[in-house]
C-alpha cells in the first residue's frame, strides 16, 4: 500500500494511531507509511472498508453533517480504543444522537487495535 492507494478515511485513522503512538518521553513514534508493516497495512485497510461497508448510511449522515472522510478515520480509531473522544463525543443536536451513537456501536464491535513497534522496527497493529 502507497500513500496514493490509501482512502481519505484510511489516512485519517493511520494519523490517528500514529499520533497516539509515543515513545516515553512522549515523542512520537512512527513517520508515515513508510514505518509501517506491510500486514498492519492491509489489517487497517480490512477494518476500514468493513467499518465503511457496514454504516454506509450514518457515514453519509457523518459526511453531510459533521466531517469529512479523514476525520471519520481519526474518530473511528479513537472511538475503537475506547479513547475519551470519537463519534460519541460530536454529537451537538438531538438528530445526531442516533448517527453518532450507532456510529460509536459499530466501531466498538470491532475491538481494541493499538500500533507497536516490531524487532524489525516497523509498526504492526494488534
Amino acid at each position: 500500500m502507497t500513500s496514493e492507494t490509501l482512502t481519505s478515511f484510511e489516512a485519517g485513522y493511520l494519523s490517528c494511531l500514529e499520533w497516539l503512538m509515543t515513545d516515553d518521553d512522549g515523542d512520537p513514534i512512527g513517520d508515515g507509511l513508510e514505518d509501517m508493516a506491510p500486514e498492519a497495512l492491509d489489517e487497517i485497510h480490512a477494518d476500514c472498508e468493513a467499518f465503511l461497508a457496514d454504516n454506509l448510511t450514518d457515514m453519509d449522515w457523518y459526511l453531510t453533517n459533521i466531517g469529512d472522510h479523514h476525520s471519520a478515520g481519526h474518530d473511528f480509531y479513537l472511538t475503537r480504543n475506547g479513547h475519551g473522544a470519537g463519534f460519541w463525543d460530536r454529537i451537538y443536536t438531538a438528530d445526531a444522537i442516533g448517527p453518532l451513537g450507532r456510529l460509536s456501536d459499530s466501531a466498538k464491535v470491532y475491538g481494541t487495535s493499538d500500533g507497536y513497534i516490531g524487532d524489525d522496527g516497523l509498526v504492526y497493529v494488534t
